[in-house]
């Protein structure tokens, strides 16, 4: 049992709940496989056969297409000069660039099983010899699947100028011993601290030194950020505001077309890649994310309205709040705004729905917490707002880390006296009127401590 749910934890893959439920009444039928050579068997043994995998379906293909269709709308107006600008040609007769399809999409039962299987072929493609790079703060999960699996990984966790400069010498210096990295993986923005990667740069140093760039975008979310410009892969976790409802997991994988790593990775897809996500899932995901456009503009006005009462909060002395990390107040603001896409009639891009907010101390941190009258849980994009201490959780010594991973943490940003909010579709003034609240709460405590010194 612990292997089984350390394995469904971090990679993602495993039976859901709408398949074991359909699976269920035919538990009897089950019998055990011995893994015994199949070519030396007796009448009474077994072997274990090969997978036959899930059924592709009509649904499958629904979703497919809407992933593209988000994809190509209203795309980044400015997107930066050292994007992805001419297509290696895919064969001696191609004379157009290709362009993105339905064929390009691949769909998970999860978004970390995107990521997983993503890095599996990868290693196996180049026999476990490379490592790949972590830049900035990623989903815990992921740096679990780099460590666990592969070659190992090397991690810039602050993912600023000074992890940039970092990168390039590793790079460097890897190329001195004629070892290369084979995948690099940002976030954009990071979750939990909201940080925009210099995606651009990133780009220059994965055609220099040819590896792939892997960017997960399920922070910023299909319709409010186009990385296609830089991205070799573009991996979302569909389970959050693109279903949105928090019942059902799902994530996709997406080749680009014009990127460089496309030649290499559009055969390694499609030789190594089954279909894993159950129709009734697809079925769910499908149902959820015809509103996807809709809610992410309340998501997106959510938060924003809650980052602009706390944004005064942390300007105040008195206040307990001493930083919010949101795009739009975070110092990396200007590496987002190129990759934003064009607003139409019928949407407004934003910055989504995840925040953070940081506290003086760790006992205003827990005040401000316990405080909260939302849902807590380590979701996010749900249409309920949760709210979480995530670092504390992950990595601190009260929840599952240790004084070292601690520390690590903290020197990457990610502090121990943050609490993460994913916003959701509750009325914009009640849920400002609940955050106040809380913080209310928080900066009493903070103001019985001073007078008791006093």
């Amino acid at each position: 049992m612990p292997g089984i749910i350390g394995f469904w934890q971090h990679p993602g893959i495993g039976i859901s709940t709408r398949l074991a439920d359909f699976l269920l009444p035919h538990v009897d039928a089950l019998q055990e496989l011995l893994p015994l050579d199949p070519n030396n068997v007796g009448d009474d043994d077994y072997y274990v056969p090969k997978p036959t995998y899930l059924l592709d379906s009509p649904v499958h293909a629904q979703l497919r297409d809407r992933i593209v269709s988000l994809l190509k709308r209203a795309p980044a107006p400015a997107p930066p000069a050292t994007s992805i600008s001419a297509p290696p040609p895919l064969s001696a007769g191609d004379l157009l660039p290709p362009k993105l399809t339905p064929a390009d999409v691949y769909l998970f039962p999860s978004g970390m099983a995107a990521l997983y299987r993503l890095h599996t072929y990868l290693s196996a493609a180049n026999d476990n010899e490379y490592k790949s790079v972590a830049f900035g703060s990623l989903f815990n999960s992921t740096l679990h699947i780099l460590e666990d699996f592969g070659a190992g990984y090397e991690h810039f966790g602050r993912g600023d100028d000074s992890d940039l400069a970092a990168l390039e010498h590793f790079l460097e210096a890897e190329a001195q011993h004629d070892r290369r990295i084979q995948a690099l993986y940002v976030e954009f923005p990071s979750n939990p601290v909201l940080v925009c990667s210099p995606l651009a740069r990133l780009r220059e140093l994965a055609d220099k030194y040819e590896f792939v760039l892997v960017i997960d975008d399920t922070v910023g979310s299909f319709c409010n950020v186009d990385v296609f410009s830089v991205a070799d892969v573009v991996v979302t976790s569909l389970t959050k505001s693109f279903s949105g409802y928090a019942d059902v997991l799902g994530g996709s994988l997406v080749l680009n077309p014009l990127a460089p790593a496309y030649r290499k990775l559009r055969p390694l897809l499609r030789n190594s890649f089954h279909n894993e996500l159950f129709v009734e899932d697809a079925v769910a995901l499908e149902r959820n994310s015809r509103a996807y456009l809709q809610r992410s503009a309340i998501l997106n006005r959510n938060a924003e309205a809650v980052v602009k009462f706390l944004q005064s909060k942390a300007s105040s002395s008195t206040s307990t709040v001493s930083k919010v990390l949101y795009p739009t107040v975070c110092p990396t603001r200007d590496n987002y705004t190129p990759f934003m896409r064009a607003p139409t009639p019928d949407f407004t891009p934003g910055y989504g729905c995840l925040l953070s907010i940081e506290f003086d101390k760790k006992e205003d941190m827990i005040a401000f917490y316990e405080a909260m009258q939302v849902h807590m849980g380590p979701h996010l994009g749900a249409h309920l707002t949760l709210a979480l201490p995530y670092n504390e959780l992950m990595f601190g010594r009260s929840g599952s880390g240790t004084a070292e991973t601690e520390a690590r943490a903290e020197s990457f940003g990610w502090s121990m006296r943050q609490v993460r909010v994913s916003v959701g579709l509750e009325d914009v003034d009640k849920l400002v009127e609940r955050v106040a609240e809380a913080v209310k709460v928080a900066d009493e405590g903070k103001r019985r401590r001073e007078s008791a010194r006093q």
